[in-house]
């Protein structure tokens, strides 16, 4: 259960802002709009307070080499946290297939990367390479959250 939630929030958003810090995404849109959609996505509800501040840390050590799991800890990070932001983190050698494999036994970790992967489909053309392995991936999250296989993200 998430403590200090106002504190833990605005700490999660700063080292968002920081981290990705004049960072584009590869629309050229400033990079921590992407953590903050993500997290806007989960309803602001104390059930739901790990997965938000997972989504605005989801991408914090894989893009800024200075942020470890470490230093989050160091940062107050709850544990769960982490071990879903490091689920989460694609590990230089792995195939996309073997890095969803990893992140599939965490369930907060499905949760955030099935909305990274809606707001990563939303800009792109429905016949784009990049929006088909972002649906694959989906529904291979789907099966394995139980979802039904087929039925759009909320």
């Amino acid at each position: 259960m998430i403590t200090n939630w106002p504190l833990l929030y605005s700490r999660c958003v700063e080292l968002a802002r920081l981290a990705h810090y004049n960072q584009k995404r590869w629309d050229g849109e400033d990079y921590v709009k992407h953590p903050l959609r993500v997290a806007a996505s989960f309803p602001n509800e104390p059930e739901f307070y790990t997965r938000i501040l997972t989504a605005l840390l989801h991408d914090v050590v894989e893009d800024n080499p200075t942020i470890s799991f470490n230093r989050l800890r160091e940062l107050d990070i709850p544990e769960e946290v982490v071990a879903a932001v490091d689920a989460l983190t694609h590990r230089d050698g792995d195939t996309y297939a073997e890095y969803l494999e990893k992140l599939a036994v965490n369930p907060i970790a499905v949760d955030v990367k099935l909305a990274d992967i809606k707001d990563n489909c939303e800009p792109l053309p429905i016949n784009s390479q990049r929006r088909q392995k972002y649906e694959v991936a989906r529904l291979y999250l789907q099966h394995v959250k139980g979802c039904k296989v087929g039925v759009p993200l909320p």
